[in-house]
């Protein structure tokens, strides 16, 4: 189970890497296309490029900042819960016997 997620996990980050150097590798070749007006198949395609190489940015900014968050919060938790824990009577070994 653990090694599938692992295969998994290395075929989507392969195909993620593959299409962004082949969306950027197509708009670096083609930016200085002959442009046939409105309806230029090349124009179009390089938006497409543009708008999937944003969206995967800015869904990496996104991860950055949730993760940064997370681990803000667990060493901000793990350090007050650490002056949380003062002397009970139990820690001090207390017999409470009446």
């Amino acid at each position: 189970m653990k090694f599938e997620r692992r295969v998994g996990a290395a075929i989507l980050a392969a195909f993620l890497l593959i299409c962004v150097t082949a969306s950027l590798i197509f708009i670096a070749g083609e930016a200085d296309h002959d442009c046939s007006g409105d309806d230029c198949p090349v124009c179009a395609f390089i938006a497409i490029c543009r708008n999937t190489l944003r969206s995967l940015f800015e869904a990496a900014a996104v991860f950055a900042v949730t993760a940064a968050s997370v681990g803000f919060a667990a060493v901000t938790v793990s350090a007050s819960s650490a002056g949380l824990h003062g002397a009970t009577p139990v820690s001090l070994k207390v017999k409470l016997l009446n």
